[in-house]
């Protein structure tokens, strides 16, 4: 059931379209858009197969995958700066055999892939479909932009091969690994590659939430200890005035205002601020200090402080 065709070529970089799926991407070489111009305006299809240096600017039959998609070009859009946009149909499975030069743009020479159907009509298939809804569940549970209606096609489907065709197009793989699913022509092992690849994304997606998670915790941590520091700082600049005057007038002035007192014994009110001020700060520094190794900061207040101090807790 194999058919040998020659269509115009459309080398692909970093892109891979399965059949039954729509694509839109941008055509930057001058003979892609020969090719995509020729097949609009005499309806004819194109073959699309990706290269596999995405880098070669004019790739020969060994820089091209072997299989790649028959497909239809559905819309041609000229945009600003000669940029030109095409909208392009799957149609069928096809082996690439050979490559002619055709003036302005290629052609390929092409077998043409039946499409082996894969109902969900049977215990086997009902298995691997129940299998794949599971997986993909779990990854659309953590795979960002995953939108509600390809959620609903994937439930919806009634075909092993569509399915895995379509879950492949839709989640984000690289280009090389989306290729190991076009290649496998059978849809029973497509459907098992997929439940395989369904697994390791599982598994990349849950690491890199652990990642993110430790990243913002250490963010968190450093924005904390950073308002501890200059809370510290604050504290440091309200007192400051103790300090400078405690440089004045020196230890030995103050320690006899302290033990001479005034003239009714009671100790000067300054040296009684300046007392309370320099313990307040030395408490409130240790534990500011103890907050930064441990990550948490108690609450600070004095009653015979006509100014307590209130220091928030974190747990």
């Amino acid at each position: 059931n194999e058919t040998i065709t020659t269509l115009p070529l459309l080398p692909l970089r970093g892109l891979v379209l399965y059949p039954g799926m729509i694509l839109h991407f941008d055509l930057g070489r001058d003979a892609s858009i020969h090719a995509a111009e020729y097949a609009m305006s005499n309806n004819t299809p194109v073959f699309l197969v990706a290269q596999r240096d995405i880098k070669d600017e004019n790739p020969d039959l060994d820089a091209l995958y072997s299989i790649g998609t028959v497909a239809h070009v559905r819309q041609i859009l000229r945009l600003p700066g000669n940029d030109v946009r095409i909208l392009v149909e799957g149609d069928c499975r096809a082996r690439l055999d050979g490559i002619i030069e055709d003036g302005l743009y290629k052609k390929a020479e092409v077998e043409l892939l039946e499409t082996i159907p894969a109902p969900i009509d049977s215990a086997r298939t009902e298995a691997l479909f129940r299998r794949v809804q599971e997986a993909f569940e779990e990854y659309s549970s953590l795979a960002p932009r995953m939108t509600p209606e390809v959620v609903m096609n994937i439930l919806g489907a009634e075909d092993l091969g569509y399915l895995s065709d379509y879950i492949a197009q839709s989640i984000q793989l690289r280009y090389q690994v989306k290729q190991r699913i076009l290649d496998l022509i059978d849809p029973i092992r497509r459907t098992m590659e997929i439940i395989s690849l369904l697994g390791e994304e599982i598994d990349i997606l849950t690491i890199g939430q652990r990642i993110s998670q430790k990243v913002k915790t250490q963010m968190e941590k450093n924005q904390r200890d950073y308002s501890l520091r200059e809370q510290l700082r604050a504290i440091e600049e309200e007192l400051g005035e103790f300090e400078e005057e405690e440089d004045d007038e020196g230890l030995d002035g103050i320690a006899r205002r302290i033990a001479v007192g005034d003239d009714d014994g009671a100790i000067d009110e300054h040296v009684a601020q300046h007392m309370v001020g320099v313990e307040l700060y030395g408490l409130a520094k240790q534990v500011f200090d103890d907050a930064l190794q441990g990550g948490v900061v108690a609450s600070v207040h004095d009653e015979n402080s006509p100014c307590p101090i209130g220091l928030p807790w974190w747990a």
